[in-house]
């Protein structure tokens, strides 16, 4: 055999096993590991998203700091998935005495169904804490009381600044809302916590 030859038979088989590496890599069990591995980490992915879908962004309406009438602050926050009562009204306000007996009795009523009410006088806080307390002792009142911020109670009140006004409130949201004060009204509160209860 001429030398040629003798360099090519050795040459060939040498091809040969250097791509035989190659050719053979993606064996089937290779691709099943592959497979099984990014299936895996998709699926933890898409954990993860889902995990993060119900946490609550920021919200004013229960995030917000309110003055207490007993000092500090508070946060509708606080009362998470329950109903919120919230009113706001005025010592001066004549419609408000005729209503908040009915609040009283009515938190009374609904305390342990997880309904929580909350009264917020729409006076200075600095003048008119005294006369709150006052008023507070008076009526009975047993519920949280406090004072409202403009910017924070303006949306709100979407402009309607009458008082009385009631919300009956859940996670933030406005399920219901009263303006003023009649003779029907304590009934209509009554149905709308009913209502709100009920909602998810």
């Amino acid at each position: 055999m001429s030398s040629a030859g003798k360099t090519r038979n050795q040459a060939g088989p040498q091809t040969r096993q250097s791509r035989q590496p190659s050719k053979h890599f993606w064996t089937s069990t290779r691709v099943a590991v592959v497979v099984t591995a990014l299936a895996l980490t998709a699926a933890l992915g898409l954990t993860t998203c889902n995990t993060a879908q119900p946490r609550r962004g920021p919200n004013p309406v229960l995030d917000t700091n309110l003055r207490a009438l007993e000092g500090g602050t508070f946060r509708l926050a606080e009362y998470d998935g329950r109903v919120v009562v919230l009113n706001f009204w005025a010592t001066w306000c004549g419609p408000c005495r005729s209503e908040i007996p009915h609040l009283v009795a009515m938190n009374r009523e609904y305390k342990g169904r997880g309904v929580e009410f909350v009264g917020l006088s729409v006076e200075e806080p600095l003048t008119a804490s005294e006369k709150v307390r006052d008023f507070a002792a008076q009526y009975k009142i047993d519920y949280r009381l406090g004072f409202s911020e403009r910017p924070w109670a303006a949306p709100l009140m979407q402009g309607k600044t009458n008082i009385p006004q009631v919300f009956v409130m859940r996670d933030g949201r406005v399920l219901s809302r009263f303006i003023g004060y009649n003779d029907t009204r304590p009934q209509q509160v009554r149905d709308a916590i009913e209502q709100a209860l009920k909602a998810n």
